[in-house]
C-alpha cells in the first residue's frame, strides 16, 4: 500500500524520520536560507527563517504537481495570506495543518487571519477553553503540537559568565506600517508577576536578561541562531517564567531552557508535572530556589543532567515527529 505523502515547511529532519505512516517531503519556504528578519541569522530548525520568493514557488510547484495528502506548515516571517491562498488553490484536496508554537493569544491572530486557506490548527496548550474560542472561530478540529529543540544545539562546552539566564521582552508593540500603542507585558495575566520576579533576580545575582530595553534593568539584545543557544550554556541557572496559566502551555523557549544542560527553574504551569524541574508559584519561592543552588554546584548538575535527558526522549524533534504521526493517523484514509 502506497503511504499517504506530507510535504512540510520545517524542520529538515523530519525527512530523515522513518515513518509507517506518511511519506515525508520536506520543501523550505525560505530556500534554506540562514538568515531570517533584520538579516540576524536563523535557527537550525529553520524557526525565523524569512519567506522567499524563490521558496513559494518551489513549495507551490512541488504541491501541485504531486497533490499531497497532507501539508504542514509553521508560521514563520513574510508567509502572507496570498502565499496560502496559493499553496490551498495548488492542492485543492490536501488537508492543511498551520502550526503556531509560540501562540500568545487565546486564538493564534495569525492562524485566525488564514483559516479560509487552512484545515487544522495546530497549538501550542492544552487549555479548554482555548478550543472552545477555536471552535467558535469555525475551526471543527484542534490540535496540540508544540516546537521542540535539538540536542545538539546545546552540546558547545562553554564557561559560565552569569548566575542565571532569562529571555523574554517586557514590551509589544504594532510594528505595522501604521504603528500603534505600545502594550506592556503586565497587562497580561502574569506579566506583573514575570516583571517583579525578574527584577528581584537582577538584584540577587549577576543576570543576563536578553529582551527589549523597556525592562527596569540592564538588557542585552535579542540573539539568533546558535549564539542564542550558547547563552543557555555560558549560566549556572536557567528561568522560565511565561505571561500565561495556559494547562501545558510551552513556548520554544521552555524546550531550549530544559534541553540546555543547565538547572532549570520555573514558574508552575498548569497540568504539568515534571520533576526534573524546579518549579514556584511565588515570587519568594523563586528567589529562594535560587539563593539555595547557586553555590551547589554537584546539585545544579545531577538536576540538570536528569532535565536535559528527559527532554532529549520527550522533546527533540524526532519526538515531535512521532507526536504528529498520532495526530495524522486520526485523518489517516
Amino acid at each position: 500500500m502506497i503511504k499517504p505523502l506530507l510535504v512540510l515547511s520545517r524542520p529538515i529532519d523530519w525527512q530523515l524520520c522513518q515513518s509507517d505512516v506518511v511519506t515525508i517531503k520536506r520543501i523550505s519556504l525560505s530556500r534554506n536560507s540562514n538568515l531570517g528578519m533584520n538579516g540576524r541569522p536563523t535557527f537550525s530548525d529553520g524557526h525565523f527563517g524569512i519567506v522567499t520568493k524563490k521558496g513559494i514557488n518551489d513549495f507551490v510547484n512541488y504541491v501541485k504537481e504531486k497533490q499531497p495528502q497532507f501539508i504542514l506548515i509553521w508560521i514563520q516571517p513574510g508567509l502572507s495570506l496570498a502565499t496560502m491562498q496559493r499553496i490551498r488553490e495548488a492542492a485543492p484536496k490536501a488537508i492543511i495543518f498551520l502550526a503556531d508554537g509560540n501562540q500568545p493569544e487565546s486564538v493564534s491572530e495569525f492562524i485566525n487571519k488564514r483559516k479560509n486557506f487552512i484545515d487544522v490548527p495546530l497549538i501550542n496548550n492544552k487549555e479548554p477553553s482555548t478550543i472552545t474560542a477555536y471552535e467558535k472561530e469555525g475551526f471543527k478540529r484542534v490540535h496540540t503540537l508544540y516546537e521542540a529543540a535539538f540536542p545538539k544545539d546545546h552540546n558547545a562546552n562553554l564557561p559560565n559568565k552569569w548566575d542565571c539566564f532569562f529571555a523574554g521582552s517586557n514590551l509589544r508593540t504594532n510594528k505595522g506600517k501604521t504603528g500603534g500603542p505600545k502594550i506592556w507585558h503586565w497587562q497580561f495575566p502574569n506579566g506583573k508577576f514575570r516583571f517583579e520576579f525578574i527584577t528581584e533576580v537582577s538584584r540577587l545575582c549577576n543576570l543576563m536578561l536578553l529582551g527589549d530595553k523597556e525592562w527596569p534593568v540592564r538588557t542585552f539584545n535579542k540573539r539568533r541562531g546558535q549564539k542564542y543557544f550558547d547563552l543557555f550554556r555560558q549560566c549556572k541557572i536557567v528561568l522560565g517564567c511565561n505571561h500565561f496559566d495556559l494547562d501545558s502551555y510551552f513556548t520554544r523557549r521552555f524546550f531550549h531552557s530544559g534541553m540546555s544542560g543547565k538547572l532549570f527553574i520555573c514558574k508552575r504551569i498548569p497540568g504539568v508535572d515534571m520533576e526534573e524541574i524546579l518549579w514556584f508559584d511565588t515570587v519568594e519561592e523563586g528567589l529562594s530556589l535560587i539563593k539555595h543552588y547557586l553555590p551547589r554546584e554537584k546539585k545544579r548538575e545531577v538536576l540538570a543532567a536528569k532535565c536535559k535527558a528527559r527532554f532529549v526522549r520527550e522533546h527533540s524533534w524526532e519526538a515531535r515527529f512521532r507526536d504528529f504521526e498520532k495526530i495524522l493517523k486520526l485523518y489517516y484514509i
